[in-house]
């Protein structure tokens, strides 16, 4: 898998998971890949999230004034050998403050023994278990119509103790065999137990079961300690960049 191809992962996985309240779309704008609401007749649009792959900063901070956009971050995406601490600053000296740094990681998913744990570790496939992980989260992290026995767009993976939730993944069909890992999450109290790599490995038997040939996510900084003793390796790096308030209107 290339970056590229992990790139479009990304894309398709995050818009479709945005999409719950109103469609989020993934496009191009000329040179720019783009993230964004589409068309709304009521209510406020939603932050477009930017995505640079392959272009020099001067070129993208080009695009982007071109572009306008009212409200944006951009992600920058860099393979291995680019010089990251270069293409960090010629964005400062453009207007942009680096908010974090998340590595891409690819696995190729494979049947592996689970972990044990003392938590419950399952996939939703009730209403009571999507309310539940809901009233956590404050939000919805499932859509009815993929909550069913089988493969679906959007499958949700949860650890409980006893009825209640402390930590969920998601596995989302970003393309023909690729699966992207949406929101692994574990509450604070229950960290440190070996609760995400257990729950990790449930999910990825599954994907495997279903048949993907590739499972894409960005990592934390957590995230990017546990990923590697799962099977994942790095292939780029994604630096994500707010505009300064006093550079761009």
């Amino acid at each position: 898998m290339t970056l590229e191809e992990a790139t479009e992962a990304f894309g398709k996985g995050f818009t479709y998971t945005r999409s719950f309240t109103h469609p989020y779309e993934w496009t191009r704008v000329g040179k720019l890949l783009v993230m964004r609401d589409a068309a709304r007749n009521s209510g406020d649009y939603r932050v477009e999230e930017i995505v640079i792959l392959g272009i020099a900063p001067e070129e993208a901070v080009a695009a982007i004034r071109d572009y306008a956009p009212k409200k944006f971050a951009i992600s920058v995406l860099l393979h291995p050998d680019q010089p990251e601490g270069q293409i960090k600053d010629a964005y400062k000296a453009h207007g942009f403050r680096l908010l974090r740094r998340e590595p891409m990681m690819i696995l190729e998913p494979t049947a592996q023994a689970v972990p044990q744990t003392n938590y419950s570790l399952r996939r939703v496939l009730g209403q009571e278990d999507a309310d539940a992980i809901a009233r956590v989260t404050g939000h919805l992290a499932i859509l009815s119509e993929d909550i069913h026995q089988g493969d679906a767009k959007l499958r949700l993976y949860a650890a409980f103790d006893d009825c209640r939730p402390v930590a969920w993944v998601r596995s989302v069909d970003s393309g023909p065999g690729i699966r992207w890992v949406s929101n692994m999450f574990v509450q604070e109290d229950h960290r440190r137990k070996g609760i995400a790599r257990a729950l990790m490995t449930h999910m990825l038997n599954e994907d495997h079961s279903f048949g993907a040939k590739w499972s894409v996510l960005l990592a934390s900084q957590a995230g990017a300690q546990l990923y590697p003793h799962l099977g994942y390796r790095q292939i780029g790096l994604l630096q994500l960049f707010a505009p300064k308030k006093d550079r761009w209107p």
